[in-house]
Order: C-alpha cells, then structure tokens, then sequence
C-alpha cells in the first residue's frame, strides 16, 4: 500500500462487505472499516489519533459512510459534530472533502434521504446511482483518478 494511505469508515458488517467489493471490483488502494455502529463512532474516532498510522501521518485521506435512517440532514450533522469533537476537520456539506491533513469525507447513505446503503444496492432504480455516487465522491476522490461506470456492476450480482 507504500505510505500514503486512505480509509472508508462505516457502520458495520454489511456497508463493509458492500464497499469493500465495490473497492476490490475497481482495484482501489483504500481501506475498509467499520466504526461498529453509529453510537460508537465517537469512541472510534478518538481511539485513532493513537493508530501508528495516523501518529505517523500515513493517511491522506479518510471517508466516514452513515447510513441516512429518517433524516440525511440530521445525520450529517451528527457525523460532522462528531469529527469536530474529536479534532478531526469536517466538510461543510454531505458528499464533499474537507481539504485538511487528512482530507476528511462525509458521505451519507439513502434513498431520497432516508435508509442505508443495503437498501441501494437492492432497489433496481438505484444501482447505478449508488455504484456512481460511491464510486465518484469515495473512491474517486480518495484516489483522484477518472471515472468510468464499470462499478456498477458489483450491485447488479445478487
């Protein structure tokens, strides 16, 4: 992975294996991890300014993925509240980088501003959004390359 490195927090177990194939699928060097809910991700994040990775100043970029539940606005709130307590930089809307060291990512995760990302991946309407709006805002934009719709075709898969 050399020394610079990028992360993908999310949720759980689910939004991990979805995201993870979708990285895998398009040969993105990112890492995939889950906060374990999102009443823990205030202790997450205060646990990894103690990571020899962030201690060391390997990451250049981290995205932190909430599911919408019944308010995407409310839930973006919450997410970028929590990075500011915890001293991390924040963007100012939903879907964008904050340019700080690490860049800091706030994506949130719905249908029309409601749900998770288990539901996109399910809803046929939705495929390709969601395989381009992850891809493009997360991937992309951790790795700064061009984008192509091939990803859609991880969610197309059962």
């Amino acid at each position: 992975m050399g020394d610079a490195m990028k992360f993908v927090f999310c949720e759980g177990k689910d939004d991990v294996a979805v995201l993870r194939s979708l990285a895998s699928h398009l040969k993105l060097d990112v890492q995939v991890e889950e906060y374990g809910g999102k009443s823990n991700l205030a202790n997450f994040l205060r646990t990894l300014s103690t990571r020899p990775e962030f201690v060391r100043q390997q990451v250049v970029a981290m995205a932190v993925l909430r599911d919408a539940d019944a308010d995407a606005a409310a839930t973006f709130t919450s997410v970028r509240d929590t990075l500011l307590q915890n001293n991390f930089a924040a963007p100012d809307a939903d879907g964008t980088f904050k340019e700080a060291a690490p860049r800091v990512g706030v994506f949130i995760v719905g249908v029309n501003g409601r749900g998770m990302i288990e539901d996109l991946s399910r809803v046929a309407g939705y495929k390709s959004r969601i395989s381009n709006w992850l891809g493009f805002s997360v991937c992309w934009n951790l790795n700064s390359v061009s984008v192509n719709s091939s990803c859609k075709d991880v969610f197309s898969k059962g």
